[in-house]
């Protein structure tokens, strides 16, 4: 999965391991607020059930509830404003959401190495993609936490796949998640003596890509003091659109696209420049393989919307 960007007037070539710069983008880019449907053709998913590595509960029934604790330092999100269903659905991939609204259960896994295994003997995917949010050591403030996942292949290889994930809270609209509440938790000891602190809390998406010329059979979570947790995982999957055979391959096919408020030449209004869209491609590391029948492909292509 690799994002794009065009305009009318323009083609732009770069390399695929710019994917740390889409994932920069989505923190600092936010997309233009414009309605978006939920898309329907998305290929397949495999979504982690987190239930056995939970470990913190992030969801408080009041300020006065002590079993939520999301960072640490006893602050915690709303769960009357938290969604109540099963599933969630952000830029195409779908969620698994964590039990929130069950007060005796842990929400939240607290990244620190943990390895997740893929169902079935793995399989070949494009991306990861996550819910999370970032926290940070006392002294420190609201910033990015950037780190490594780690990818397990079944020829016994393994890779680091870089993820970058925005502060669960900050002043201002810098950050901006999928999944918005106005205020959360505060500490009183901590934050003078309030019991809620209204700057914009968030649940934040995150996602990076994936070779998908090999079996990915398990992951490791970022190594302890990361300061990432997650409250859901989805992997999605490069099968290919048709029948699954020995010739088959993985189509090469749009995923989303979304407005932002970047202009090409710098400026934040319309005039000379062109705006900025963003197009996330999915396949693109097999069907470049494909196409030049090349047998171990790099990953620093270069491509053309």
């Amino acid at each position: 999965m690799l994002p794009a960007f065009a305009s009318a007037d323009a083609l732009l070539f770069f390399p695929a391991w710019l994917h740390v710069y889409h994932l920069a983008q989505s923190i600092f880019s936010p997309a233009a607020h414009v309605p978006r449907p939920e898309r329907a053709d998305v290929t397949q998913f495999v979504k982690f059930d987190l239930k056995s590595v939970f470990d913190i509960k992030a969801a408080a029934s009041g300020p006065n509830d002590t079993r939520a604790d999301f960072d640490g330092s006893g602050r915690s999100y709303p769960v009357e404003l938290l969604p109540n269903a099963a599933t969630y659905s952000y830029n195409g991939i779908e969620f698994d959401l964590p039990p929130f609204h069950d007060t005796s259960s842990k929400d939240t896994v607290c990244s620190a190495g943990q390895t997740l295994t893929i169902p079935n003997g793995g399989g070949r995917f494009q991306s990861f993609n996550a819910l999370g949010a970032a926290i940070w050591p006392a002294g420190s403030g609201p910033s990015p936490m950037i780190s490594n996942v780690m990818l397990n292949f079944d020829d016994n290889t393994s890779e680091d796949m870089t993820i970058i994930i925005a502060p669960w809270f900050s002043s201002g609209s810098v950050f901006t998640g999928p999944i918005y509440v106005p205020y959360h938790y505060a500490n009183k000891t901590l934050d003078y003596n309030l019991t809620i602190d209204t700057n914009n809390t968030h649940v934040h998406y995150s996602t990076s890509s994936i070779r998908s010329d090999k079996n990915l059979t398990s992951i490791a979570l970022p190594p302890p003091g990361s300061n990432i947790n997650f409250f859901s995982i989805t992997l999605l999957s490069a099968d290919a659109s048709i029948e699954n055979t020995s010739t088959a391959s993985p189509v090469l096919n749009v995923q989303a696209v979304r407005s932002t408020t970047k202009w090409f030449d710098n400026s934040t209004a319309a005039g000379a420049g062109a705006q900025i869209i963003e197009v996330t491609i999915n396949n693109l590391f097999l069907s470049r393989c494909t196409l030049r029948n090349c047998k171990d492909a790099e990953p620093d292509l270069l491509f053309k919307l």
